[in-house]
């Protein structure tokens, strides 16, 4: 069949492609077996991976439990104690004395228990080795072997005793290899002497079977026995092979199938690399994966292992899915190569198929293109007959006609219309048809067809098929029309409708018509539709010249009204202007003429009254003047419009059966509102008896429109006429009766000034006549005084210049009545013409004149008053919120005037203090209401001094206006601060005296009155007493309780010292009556009986006049006190003795600058040669004024401490009062009270000098030795350099090894000589700072660049943290040496991996710069001696880390010669925090 088909080119062709497509699918069938491969191969691995990772995990587990449980038995303090005491009992008697088998015997018993729990947890050994050698002292896996030297057997055991750090791994012993892990003992718990050491020992494969389980693959454990065979004495193993030219022996396996195939060696031989292996054993796949464990004292990594884990899995099924893909998938890709080339060989038929269709659908689609082509041609022909009948045709309907024909063939329609869509009333759409076909069907619908169908017919129903088109304005297709539930109401005998099609006729983006088709045999489709709208476009054009002409026609009707009605208005403008009831007639008569109407009528409407004002009619319907109720008039109609109201039939319209209808039989009406103003004043109507033949157009309605406004203004300027008419009549009323006059004064360019009119009140004020000013302006200006004259011809001049208001007051010269006081104001006009006329008022103002003057005197006497009274006065106005103050008010508060603007109510309560506000608002507010007489309060007043000032406010509402609200309200202020202050200062001693009495409950307060009688009885007498306050007040007095004897022995002394008889009752008062006050000791007597010695004052109580009114006795128990006295004497005297034993004085100084001493022991006098009553109180001389000048600022560490509530320790040099220097050592602490406010200064001074002098004589010794030392190190250094440099050649490795070393010493020792010379240095002031003033940040990078290299030689990270922007006064030298000790020390001491962070942070004029590191802390104990010379925190033999220990002590000496200090915070396992104050000052970001 192929060649049939195909010719020979295509043959070929395909032979080819199915080549092509064959190595295509080779090559795919290779690269998936390539990636099968690799896929394989990573399986693989990572299995392998996965053993490889739960052994080791298993291995760290294992040491982790061996290190625990040793780390457990070496912390038991009993075995702890046994194991020293052995070690002693060793030391003492031998290694075989019995006191060490006893004690041997016990250690046993105390760790049976803990063996026992460790073999339940795998473990294989537990032993105790005797330190130094490694001699093994228990071993409880092997009790009675002990006493051998295992050292050369065990390096894991003599490393840990060696060394005392604790270790675990892999190691192999006389009994085997495994896990082991050692604890070392030492001899006391803080020293580092290693006694003993405690072996934990786990087998290698003790968690075997656990992995088994894990892994669910098999496991072994391999000895190699060739590396260990010189170690292991007894070691059980389940059989021997070689591997790799070692021998190895099997220690423990979890399944014995391992023994038979490593004795038919059947594995591989090179396990020992850790290459996984694929092994076929038998039929089964495994995959074997062998672990190398490295003993931990093997570093050559190229050396076999001691130990082998074997870990081997059955991957028979992954193996069996790997082989069978790799051998299936060339058969399946040879089946998908077949495959391939059926659907190819499918796909060519089919193309071949698919080719010849389209070549059939191309010609027939060649034969729809002609009929369409053809059809083109004709709705072409349509198109270009429409297009002609728009242009040249006048009956556009018989063009409509023959367009319809020729769409209807085109279209292969039955009949169809075309039709104008138009809009009634509602803008509701119907159609008005231009052309339709006649399908008419009798005589009735042809007559109908024949009369309406040249008018054009109206289609107005929606609900039908074209009424579709009208709502939507899209195209409305039906192909069964009859079933179309819009097809509704056909007339009987209608042709039948089966198909419709309607299409809206668009111009522009308006639907301006319609063409309707019926009953096309194949229906109607969009095709068509698309077809057709060029067609519908050109009918478009056709419908739009139509309605254009119709406008057009309309348009010239309108204008020929519009010249009609301008006519008319012309005549109205020529009307002349007489009353304008005769101009409204004129109007209404031409009105009619102009719109055809038998009546006009103007109207006044007032409420429901309806008035005519006006009127023209043929028979005079209705007069002027006559009324109507407005509901029985059309106007009730217009009123309601907001345009004009036109009715063409009333019959016909929606007012038939109107009142005015039935009263006036009108049946044509036209009318619009008049407005006069704002207001609504009546109608202007029209109207006539017939109905209109057309109805009113816009001409007409636009000429009632323009007429109405005309009669509007008519009736608005009748109204302003007989307003200005009844105007000029009040005027002259008014000026008549004026007590004044009213004038214009002129001022022309070419004549001088003159009166146009004046009132009749000029007489009566210049005594000249209104005549005689209007002839010359001379005879007034000549009646003003002569010396105001001058003065009022130059404000008139001012104000003729500037056009401003003229005002002024004057005197005139009557002829009658003498010197008159006139004022004058008048407001200037500039006419067209350069005159100048003025409108003015004057009036006599004699009387006010008089009565300011003497009300100015009043007002002087008052302020004189106001001032001698010292009153400030305010004034309210109420309604405007202003005030008005005198001078003294604005003194009292410190203000000005200016400073107070604007001054109205708001700045006043402004000032008031808020809580005085409300009371203030109350007070007025009751006043305005009423409820008080007068406003009189006290308030405080902010003064511009910011403090607040009392004021006492009085005043009065002294009017209100018509509605009886307040308006005016004046009052005074008086400064009352001083009398508010005593006031206060009263009532607070009064509360104290009263708070003072309440709460002296130790002392007795008891007053009498004349009589003696008690009127007080306070606490503390009842305390002293027993007595309530109610058993004695007002019923005894106070000899109840005194002893009858002393009040007689009194009485007595006082009848000697006054010369008359005094009775006992009057012993306590006699003195006091006389004025003269006693203080005496009495014996009070209790309640219970018991009897007190107390202090009683008796005073007189007198008032403001001098008068006795009562007395007052205070008393105080002195019993206790005379017990506590004697008890400070012998105190003070234990004190005093005490102190004099100490080898220095005592002191206590108060807290002033020149620290005043307030107690002094005797002592000083040996330390300065000076007494100390000479420093009490700077009786002589101050204490600091025997110290060295150079001294006297190192206080400024005290001042430091006393504000860190800290103590202090100084060290300063005083002048002998001999004249030598004496070194002194200062020690002491603030007293503070509660709140932590500093009392005074307590401390204890002595004399250091000797102490001093052996210290110069050790810092001499020091800097000596060390200068002595720089030369010979300096040398060595250099040597050293040069060797390691390699100048004498090549050096062995050996040697280069101990170079370093002596190298590195050397440089040690260098630093130590440097900083003792620096330390030597500043102890004697020696040393040059060149302070500077620097940013920080640029320091602190210098810092931490120059430190980076020696942190990354203990892996330490340098960071720089948080950095405030500041200035810092320093030594940058200096400074950096600082950093680098503290940088240098936080990266020795820091974790390795740990990081030290470097921050600078300002507060309070001073920038602390801190260098926190996460090391292991500093221990509590080290922190007092930490910044001392050769203080360290570990000073031991062992210590791991270097130093000297002079680097905190150099960086206190040199921050403190910065004038800062120095500091640290720590705490251990957290780190430590080391830093430096300095002064410093911040500075902008941008600068810093």
């Amino acid at each position: 069949m192929l060649p049939k088909l195909l010719s020979s080119d295509e043959r070929l062709l395909r032979i080819i492609g199915a080549a092509l497509l064959g190595l295509l699918f080779a090559f795919f069938a290779w690269s998936g077996q390539a990636k099968r491969d690799q896929a394989w191969e990573a399986q693989f691995a990572t299995h392998a991976q996965m053993q490889r990772l739960a052994v080791q995990q298993s291995q760290h587990a294992i040491r982790r439990q061996a290190l625990m449980a040793a780390q457990s038995v070496a912390a038991d303090p009993d075995t702890q104690e046994l194991i020293r005491q052995i070690e002693r009992a060793v030391e003492r008697d031998g290694i075989h004395s019995p006191a060490l088998l006893s004690l041997r015997s016990q250690l046993q018993q105390s760790l049976g228990q803990v063996w026992r729990v460790l073999k339940e947890s795998g473990a294989d050994q537990l032993h105790i080795h005797l330190s130094p050698d490694v001699i093994s002292l228990l071993r409880m896996h092997q009790s009675d072997a002990w006493g051998d030297e295992l050292a050369a057997w065990r390096p894991m055991a003599d490393r840990v005793q060696r060394t005392g750090i604790p270790f675990s791994g892999l190691s192999a012993g006389r009994y085997g290899v495994g896990i082991r892990a050692i604890v070392p003992v030492f001899a006391v718990d803080n020293d580092d002497r290693v006694v003993a050491s405690v072996e934990v020992g786990f087998g290698i494969g003790s968690a075997l079977y656990q992995l088994d389980n894990e892994l669910q693959a098999s496991l072994a454990v391999l000895i190699n026995t060739s590396a260990v065979q010189d170690l292991l004495i007894d070691q059980s193993n389940a059989g021997q092979l070689r591997i790799g030219g070692d021998s190895w022996s099997i220690e423990r396996y979890s399944q014995p199938s391992i023994v038979q195939w490593l004795q038919e060696n059947e594995l591989p031989h090179d396990l020992v690399t850790g290459q996984a292996h694929r092994v076929q054993i038998d039929d089964r796949q495994f995959l074997l994966t062998p672990i190398p464990l490295q003993h931990f004292s093997n570093t050559d990594n190229d050396a076999p292992p001691h130990a082998l884990m074997l870990t081997w899995r059955d991957i028979t099924p992954l193996w069996n899915n790997y082989a069978n893909s790799k051998r299936l998938a060339p058969v399946y890709w040879g089946l998908s190569y077949l495959a391939s080339l059926a659907l190819m060989g499918a796909l060519m038929l089919g193309t071949r198929h698919m080719v010849r269709s389209q070549e059939r659908a191309r010609q027939r689609a060649l034969l729809e293109e002609a009929k369409l082509r053809e059809a083109n041609r004709k709705l072409s022909d349509i198109i270009v007959a429409s297009q002609s009948a728009y242009i040249t045709e006048d009956n556009r309907n018989q063009s409509f006609d023959r367009l319809l024909e020729q769409i209807l063939e085109l279209s292969d329609s039955q009949f169809g219309f075309i039709g104008q869509v138009l809009r009634d009333e509602h803008a509701e759409p119907y159609l008005k048809v231009h052309a339709i076909s006649d399908i008419s069907w009798d005589m009735e619908s042809a007559a109908i067809l024949r009369i309406h169908g040249p008018q054009g017919m109206i289609f107005r129903r929606l609900d039908t098929l074209f009424g579709q088109v009208l709502l939507t304005g899209d195209a409305y297709l039906s192909n069964d029309a009859a079933a179309d539930p819009n097809n509704n109401r056909l007339p009987p005998g209608h042709p039948p409708l089966q198909t419709f099609a309607g299409l809206p006729i668009y111009f522009g983006e308006e639907m301006i018509g319609m063409l309707a088709l019926a009953n096309r045999s194949n229906g109607y489709d969009d095709r068509l539709v698309e077809f057709l709208a060029p067609l519908l476009s050109s009918l478009g054009q056709l419908i739009h010249a139509l309605v254009k002409d119709r406008q057009e026609h309309i348009t010239a009707r309108r204008l020929e009204h519009q010249r009609q009605a301008l006519r008319a208005m012309n005549e109205i403008a020529g009307v002349p202007e007489l009353d304008v009831t005769s101009q409204l007639k004129q109007v209404l008569e031409l009105g009619c003429r102009y719109l055809g109407m038998d009546m006009g009528i103007v109207s006044r409407i007032t409420g429901d009254d309806y008035l005519v004002v006006a009127q023209h009619s043929k028979d005079a319907q209705v007069t002027e003047g006559e009324h109507f109720p407005l509901g029985r008039t059309y106007c009730a109609l217009t009123l309601q419009q907001q345009d004009v109201l036109s009715i063409q039939d009333l019959e016909q319209s929606p007012y038939s059966g109107h009142l005015c209808d039935k009263a006036f039989d009108l049946r044509s009406y036209i009318s619009v509102s008049l407005m006069v103003g704002d207001e609504r004043y009546g109608t202007l109507s029209f109207s006539s008896s017939d109905p209109r033949l057309q109805p009113f157009e816009e001409p007409d309605m636009e000429f009632v429109r323009l007429l109405g406004p005309w009669v509007s203004e008519a009736l608005r300027r009748d109204i302003m006429q007989q307003e200005r008419e009844q105007l000029l009549a009040r005027f002259e009323k008014l000026t008549t009766h004026l007590p004044g006059v009213i004038y214009q004064y002129q001022l022309n360019q070419d004549r001088p000034g003159w009166f146009p009119y004046c009132s009749k009140g000029l007489e009566e004020i210049f005594g000249t006549t209104p005549e005689q000013a209007q002839k010359d302006a001379e005879n007034v200006l000549s009646r003003i005084h002569a010396e105001d004259r001058q003065g009022v011809t130059d404000s008139i001049r001012i104000s003729a210049d500037n056009l401003d208001e003229w005002q002024s007051e004057f005197r005139v010269e009557h002829p009658l009545f003498g010197e008159r006081w006139v004022a004058g104001v008048a407001s200037p006009e500039a006419l067209e013409d350069g005159t100048l006329v003025w409108h003015g008022f004057a009036a006599d103002i004699t009387q006010r004149k008089q009565m300011e003057m003497t009300l100015e005197l009043e007002r002087a006497r008052l302020a004189s008053i106001i001032r001698g009274a010292i009153l400030g006065t305010w004034e309210w106005n109420v309604q405007t919120g202003e005030t008005f103050y005198n001078e003294l008010w604005y003194d009292i508060n410190g203000y000005t005037p200016e400073e107070l603007q604007p001054t109205e109510v708001g700045t006043w309560r402004g000032l008031i203090h808020p809580e005085d506000r409300a009371e203030a608002d109350r007070v007025f507010q009751a006043h305005f209401d009423q409820d008080l007489d007068y406003i009189d309060f006290r308030y405080r007043i902010r003064h511009r001094d910011r403090h607040w000032v009392w004021v006492h406010d009085r005043g009065q509402l002294i009017r209100r206006d018509t509605k009886g609200l307040p308006l005016w309200v004046s009052g005074i202020c008086t400064d009352i601060t001083e009398d508010i202050q005593r006031d206060t200062e009263i009532r607070q001693a009064r509360a104290f005296l009263r708070a003072v009495i309440d709460a002296s409950t130790e002392v007795a307060v008891i007053a009498t009155d004349l009589d003696g009688i008690i009127t007080l009885f306070n606490t503390g007498a009842s305390n002293l007493l027993g007595y309530r306050a109610d058993e004695m007040i007002g019923k005894h007095t106070p000899t109840c309780f005194h002893l009858d004897s002393e009040l007689g022995r009194r009485a007595q002394i006082l009848s000697t010292e006054h010369g008359h008889p005094i009775d006992h009752r009057e012993a306590l008062l006699a003195n006091a009556r006389r004025g003269q006050p006693e203080t005496l000791p009495w014996i009070y007597i209790h309640k219970d009986r018991s009897q007190r010695l107390v202090n009683l004052t008796v005073t007189g109580i007198r008032d403001q006049n001098d008068e006795l009114t009562g007395f007052l006795g205070v008393a105080t128990d002195m019993t206790e006190l005379i017990q506590a006295t004697r008890e400070l004497q012998r105190s003070e005297t234990h004190f005093r003795n005490m102190v004099s034993t100490l080898p220095g004085a005592v002191y206590r100084c108060a807290v002033d600058e020149s620290r005043t001493i307030t107690y002094l022991s005797s002592e000083i006098e040996a330390i300065t040669g000076y007494p100390a009553e000479d420093f009490i109180n700077n009786r002589i001389r101050s204490y600091l004024s025997i110290l060295h000048p150079d001294d006297v600022p190192s206080g400024l560490s005290r001042t430091r401490a006393l504000a860190q509530h800290e103590s202090f320790e100084l060290t300063y040099r005083i002048i002998h009062a001999e004249g030598h220097e004496i070194w002194i050592r200062d020690k002491g602490r603030g007293e503070y009270d509660a709140e932590g406010r500093l009392l005074w200064i307590s401390g204890f001074i002595w004399d250091v000098t000797e102490r001093y002098r052996i210290e110069q004589m050790k810092t001499e010794f020091v800097s000596t030795v060390s200068h002595e030392l720089r030369t010979p190190l300096t040398a060595i250094s250099g040597a050293l350099r040069l060797l390691e440099g390699g100048a004498l050649g090549e050096l062995p490795n050996s040697m280069r090894k101990m170079l370093g070393i002596a190298l590195n010493n050397s440089r040690t020792l260098t630093s130590l000589v440097n900083d003792l010379l620096d330390l030597d240095k500043l102890a004697a002031n020696r040393m040059h700072f060149d302070i500077q003033r620097l940013l920080i940040k640029p320091l602190l990078s210098e810092a931490l660049d120059a430190n980076r290299a020696y942190a990354d030689q203990f892996n330490v990270t340098l960071r720089c943290g948080h950095v405030d922007p500041v200035l810092v006064n320093v030594d940058p030298r200096r400074l950096g040496q600082v950093l680098a000790n503290y940088l240098s020390n936080a990266a020795k001491f820091s974790h390795e991996g740990g990081t030290v962070t470097l921050d600078a942070r300002y507060a309070a004029g001073r920038v602390r710069i801190s260098v926190t590191d996460e090391g292991e802390g500093i221990p509590p104990e080290a922190h007092d001696r930490l910044f001392e010379r050769f203080s360290q925190m570990d000073s031991s033999t062992t210590r791991r880390r270097g130093g000297t220990g002079l680097g905190l002590a150099v960086t206190k000496d040199l921050v403190e010669h910065m004038g800062g200090q120095v500091g640290f915070e720590s705490a251990p396992d957290k780190g430590s925090t080391f830093w430096c104050e300095l002064d410093a000052e911040p500075v902008d970001d941008v600068e810093a």
